[in-house]
């Protein structure tokens, strides 16, 4: 294009850019005017009205007094005078007084078309000590003349704003074009001659020389430097198709392995289009579970669901539908094609954009049908021994042997059950390791891998806890004191919580009492296994608001030793006053929100753990409101924060001598009455946990001791030790 007619549409764009900045400058002024002006206007406008006010005051303190007395009187001409010097006030167009019959004594001015503001008074005289109504004043104000007196000064100031920011536009659009247009146009015009394939020359702007250097310059300046590296960045390009060329082909391996370790893996992994309902990704072990072709639900995703028995599948879809509002979780059973019922526990978890709108649907569905059908056996087991116990309670013997064999055979399946999880798991939590570190893997797939991950997590999780479980019922459970800084542990597990994807939103709070020792001798992990239970419960049940972790520390007095206290508190849904006894039982959950929110075994282990430390723990909830968990645990002073010397490699000095909970004997039981040992005995013999807590509850005053004793017993459901010690006592 010749350089005189680039430079025309130079002008052209110039007078273009002109009149937009000039226009938008002028709407802001405009609105910035009307702005300005609106806030006097009102505020003149509440200040008319508080003048009125203040006559209405005026008239209610000093008339009203004088007018009853007239009205008393009936001094009709006095009441004339003083109704016609109302109407002299400003904006007051109208007042009359009548009699408590209604009868006209006095009249000033009247009320034409318009709007008014009117008010009226009692007139009141006393006369004996008793106070009667003897007339009413009115009186009105007329708004109209308020609104005229406004509506001429807002005309005023809008002229003057007007006057002021068009002056200040046309200042601007000459300045603007000096400043900045010309340079523009000269711009353009070296930019529209520029041919990457020769050296172009060096551009330099039309200025006065030995001027000061400003913005403008440094462009120029940008300009030279990008034409010389044009040719650098060229090339740079080639190389970088060749890096994404590389990149496309190691997603591709990496995409590979993924689908390698998904068709390895038991569960259905599958993820789809939120939108379209279209099913992207879906593994071979769908075939397995569902008995049908997963060919079938690429063609048609509504297939899946179809499968659903009529009675799940209404429950089934509103999950499905609610994917997007945080995911959902629920069991349902699905009819395979060869007419067997299977029940299925299906996960379903969002995926975000980059704008945060949920774009894809991931999860992960297991067949959960042996597991329920072991479960159930394994309670019809229980049940049925329960009832043999009960029905033969003359054969003590035999009772108690069939009950540590359930006992025995409960443990064993649950501790072989979990070692033969952990292979396959840990193969899964590996591999999804291993696939994160690939630098080549999509975001898509990075998020997919985290969902696994997180998945396996739980699991292995559950896994723990149920090993821990049946290392309590066998009895393996046992007690390390170390020292260690019960701060640091407080910190850690609130940090760890705070980071979980349930935990996102909430307000976590740490609160540590100033007198908290720096270490305390007591066993380290058991107090933080308490403490991760304990907040991740309170993560669980909290959708908005607060999860509070308080420390304190209560010195040892009156023979009691020191404690340490440990407070977690939220704002959770609360729990029900008939469930908090059984919250503490083994694989019991309460509530509707509890479904699908783990297995019930985190308070159950944080009791027994509380009780082997030999502390206690109180919960305190309401529904709606919230729940605190108190946790009391007497433990040693280690070292305090302000200690000058201390003792060991590591600057700890373990206390010596600390007190230890008593262990239950028999002869602690020959304390109690006959009566007493016999009625527990027949309680344990029942196996009735309740009822023999509510027999040592008669000598708790008397004997702490024995009644914390039998307590920690039946907290462990250690009916069999109970017994024995019952009947050793009797003999």
């Amino acid at each position: 294009m010749p350089l005189q007619h680039l430079r025309v549409e130079g002008k052209r764009y110039q007078g273009r850019l002109a009149r937009r900045l000039v226009t938008t400058i002028l709407l802001v002024g405009v609105v910035v005017t009307l702005l300005a002006t609106a806030l006097q206007m009102l505020r003149e406008y509440w200040q008319e009205l508080e003048n009125m006010e203040q006559n209405f005051a005026h008239i209610e303190q000093t008339a009203l007094e004088t007018l009853a007395n007239d009205v008393w009187l009936v001094d009709v001409e006095r009441l004339q005078l003083q109704v016609d010097g109302i109407t002299t006030l400003e904006d007051f167009c109208f007042a009359e007084v009548v009699d408590h019959e209604g009868f006209l004594l006095a009249r000033s001015g009247g009320r034409s078309s318009g709007s008014f503001i009117t008010r009226a008074w009692d007139l009141q005289f006393e006369l004996r000590g008793i106070s009667r109504k003897i007339g009413q004043l009115t009186v009105s104000v007329q708004i109209s003349e308020i609104n005229a007196r406004l509506l001429k000064r807002t005309w005023v100031v809008l002229l003057v704003y007007a006057a002021v920011v068009g002056i200040i536009v046309l200042l601007l659009n000459a300045l603007i074009y000096r400043l900045f247009g010309r340079h523009l146009e000269q711009m353009a015009a070296y930019a529209q001659g520029y041919n990457i394939e020769k050296r172009p020359a060096v551009f330099a702007l039309d200025r006065i020389p030995g001027g000061r250097r400003d913005e403008l310059d440094d462009l120029a300046g940008a300009f030279n430097y990008m034409t010389r590296n044009l040719s650098e960045t060229v090339s740079a390009l080639q190389a970088e198709i060749v890096e994404r060329k590389e990149a496309e082909q190691g997603r591709q391996m990496s995409e590979a392995r993924f689908e390698q370790l998904a068709s390895a893996i038991d569960q259905v992994f599958w993820l789809t289009d939120w939108q379209s309902g279209k099913v992207i990704y879906i593994n071979p072990a769908y075939e397995r579970i569902w008995g049908a072709p997963v060919e079938r639900v690429y063609s048609d995703p509504l297939s899946r669901t179809a499968s659903i028995i009529e009675e799940d599948r209404a429950a089934a879809e509103a999950a499905f539908s609610k994917a997007d509002k945080g995911g959902f979780k629920i069991e349902y059973r699905i009819r395979r094609a060869d007419g067997e019922v299977r029940t299925i526990y299906d996960r379903g978890y969002p995926i975000h954009d980059d704008h945060h709108k949920v774009y894809r649907v991931a999860g992960v569905a297991e067949d959960v049908t042996e597991r329920k059908r072991l479960a159930r056996e394994l309670q019809k087991l229980n049940e049925e021994l329960e009832a043999r116990v009960r029905s033969r309670t003359s054969d003590l013997i035999v009772a108690k042997e069939l009950a540590e064999r359930s006992s025995r055979a409960k443990s064993a399946f649950l501790d072989n059950m979990s070692h033969e999880l952990r292979t396959p798991l840990s193969a899964i939590l590996g591999f999804s390791q291993l696939l994160e570190r690939d630098p080549a893997i999509t975001s898509g797939m990075r998020q997919s891998l985290e969902i696994i991950k997180d998945n396996g997590d739980k699991l292995l999780h559950l896994l723990n806890d149920l090993l821990e479980m049946a290392n309590i019922e066998s009895g393996r459970s046992s007690v390390d004191e170390q020292p260690f800084s019960p701060r640091d542990v407080a910190a850690q597990q609130l940090g760890s919580i705070a980071a979980i994807p349930e935990a996102e939103g909430l307000d976590m709070q740490l609160h540590v009492d100033p007198a908290l020792p720096a270490a305390v001798l007591s066993d380290n992990e058991k107090f933080r296994q308490i403490l991760h239970n304990l907040l991740t419960n309170a993560v669980k049940f909290t959708e908005q608001g607060t999860v509070v972790l308080s420390l304190e520390w209560l010195p040892a007095s009156d023979g009691r030793p020191s404690e340490l206290v440990s407070e977690v508190s939220d704002t959770g849904i609360g729990i029900a006053r008939d469930d908090l006894r059984r919250i503490f039982n083994f694989f019991t959950q309460v509530g509707e929100e509890a479904l699908n929110c783990g297995a019930g075994l985190g308070l159950a282990i944080t009791r027994h753990y509380v009780d082997l430390l030999q502390g206690t723990i109180d919960v305190e909830s309401e529904v709606g409101v919230g729940s605190k968990f108190t946790v009391y645990l007497p433990v040693q002073i280690a070292y305090f924060q302000d200690d000058a010397g201390v003792d060991g490699e590591d600057g700890v000095s373990a206390a010596q001598g600390g007190e230890r909970a008593h262990e239950l004997t028999a002869e602690d039981l020959r304390s109690l009455s006959q009566s007493i040992r016999e009625s527990l005995l027949q309680a344990a013999v029942e196996l009735d946990g309740e009822q023999v807590l509510a027999f040592s509850a008669e000598f708790k005053a008397e004997q702490p001791q024995i009644e914390a004793g039998i307590r920690r017993l039946i907290d462990n459901i250690s009916f069999t030790a109970l017994v024995r010690l019952l009947e050793a006592s009797l003999e």
